[in-house]
């Protein structure tokens, strides 16, 4: 089992999701009901891919705002 600690940025808090097996970037925004358009999954500082499997680390899941 995967488990993995996630702070969600900006609003803040935090979640552990857990999954059978090992998980991707883009499977975390999918637990997480989270857009793949509109959020970045950043690990240790740095933006990773959504095909990118996750281990352990700082995991930060980031909202993108744009504007014109």
């Amino acid at each position: 089992m995967t488990r993995i600690r996630v702070r969600l940025l900006p609003d803040g808090g935090e979640r552990v999701i857990e999954a059978e097996g090992p998980l991707t970037a883009g499977r975390l925004l999918e637990k997480l009901g989270l857009s793949r358009e509109s959020h970045v999954v950043m690990v240790n500082g740095r933006p990773v891919p959504e095909s990118e499997f996750l281990r352990e680390g700082e995991v930060v899941v980031v909202r993108v705002l744009s504007g014109g």
